[in-house]
């Protein structure tokens, strides 16, 4: 049964969809020598799960969402000024649980100095909740309140068939541990700033191959600057990717990027990491309603629990997509998503598999029906297996 709060939640998108249709006007009004454009959109979600804890037995849940969100962009010659906020609530009708509200916003500045260089200025704010996937034995039923200030300048500079981006982003991250075991297993919520130094390249050596590389230096320094074991501690990554895409006929589309990874543990009693990452991609357009595709990537993922620095996460899919007719259209997914955890013999198998169809009434309102089927397998007994069945309905009304 829906509670008075949802009721009120409910009534509030409502008044919210009312206002937005009398803001909405055909055409885009001028201030200042911008054009303004806002756009509003409600999205509100049901879903009904046999394992809303994703633990070893089934705990079934009614999970109803609703998120309001809006876009603001103002725009004119050489330069963009686009901004993004939003709140979604989170409504558990079957299991008790604590009141999961998220908040978002963004201001992005993009301006072009010529034809070839532009500067892309961007600050956002974020404050989610993290669900649990229970890794590990006692964290399924653990929320993590995580909070997000993102600081960034990216530049582009394009000459000839070259095209070079510099990024400098930097995350003030601050995590609120609300796990209801009174001992924290998991230690990667932790309070940090994480400062990312991208640089990217491309050359467009023909109309079908286009080489490129990536090379990221990240640092991450901690608020709480002594490990488990009483030493200082800061963490410093570096990448360096090489790949391109290529493109077969008017149909076919393949990239990918192959490099190797190394992160520096200063002053923790871990080894240093070393390996080989990558990803790579091919699409698909079958005919003109019927596309499909298949991806893998490699990649390694802090965590910082006792005897191991984190994990390596090799995840492998493929799917399609159909438009029956010019409103309804059918999508579905199958994801295989091996873990492993360095320096520990755990190692987690994910299979996810996913089929559902979309109608789209008209340009404003679409909804969908998604059906989901999980399984998790483990070697450890200290991890949590699972498997989950869930069913989503999901309406979204954008303008």
């Amino acid at each position: 049964m829906f509670t008075s709060k949802l009721a009120n939640r409910v009534s509030a998108a409502v008044i919210f969809s009312m206002l937005s249709f009398l803001t909405q006007a055909e055409d885009p009004t001028i201030l200042s020598g911008y054009n303004v454009k806002f756009s509003p959109r409600i999205d509100f979600s049901a879903m009904h799960t046999d394992n809303v804890l994703k633990a070893e037995n089934e705990v079934s849940d009614t999970i109803a969402n609703i998120m309001l969100s809006g876009n603001l962009n103002l725009s004119k010659k050489g330069q963009t000024i686009d901004s993004n906020f939003g709140f979604k609530t989170t409504e558990h009708l079957e299991v008790e649980s604590e009141e999961i509200d998220d908040f978002f916003g963004g201001v992005s500045l993009l301006h072009n100095f010529s034809e070839s260089f532009l500067v892309k200025v961007g600050l956002r704010y974020d404050d989610t909740t993290i669900a649990r996937d229970a890794i590990v034995e006692g964290d399924a039923d653990g929320r993590t309140d995580i909070t997000t200030i993102s600081q960034s300048i990216e530049s582009s500079y394009k000459t000839g068939k070259q095209q070079y981006k510099l990024a400098l982003k930097r995350d003030e991250i601050d995590t609120l541990d609300t796990e209801t075991s009174s001992i924290a297993v998991n230690k990667d919520d932790e309070d940090r700033t994480e400062t990312d130094l991208i640089l990217k390249g491309n050359y467009m050596l023909n109309n079908i191959f286009q080489p490129s590389f990536t090379l990221s230096f990240s640092e991450i320094d901690y608020e709480d600057q002594i490990d488990d074991f009483g030493l200082e501690r800061s963490s410093n990554v570096v990448e360096f990717l090489v790949g391109g895409s290529l493109k077969l006929g008017s149909g076919v589309d393949i990239s990918g990027e192959i490099g190797h990874y190394y992160r520096d543990y200063n002053g923790i009693s871990f080894e240093n990491i070393e390996a080989a990452i990558g990803n790579g991609s091919i699409s698909m357009k079958i005919n003109d309603n019927l596309s499909a595709y298949g991806a893998f990537s490699r990649s390694f993922a802090e965590l910082n629990i006792d005897a191991s620095p984190g994990l390596f996460i090799d995840n492998y899919s493929s799917g399609f997509s159909y438009r029956a007719t010019d409103k309804l259209s059918f999508d579905g997914s199958f994801s295989k998503e091996i873990t492993k955890f360095e320096l520990l013999d755990i190692k987690l198998k994910d299979f996810i598999k996913k089929v559902g169809c979309t109608y789209e009434f008209d340009q404003h309102y679409n909804a969908g029906l998604h059906y989901v089927d999980s399984r998790r397998v483990t070697n450890s007994s200290i991890a949590q297996p699972f498997k989950e069945n869930a069913v989503t309905l999901d309406f979204a009304v954008a303008f």
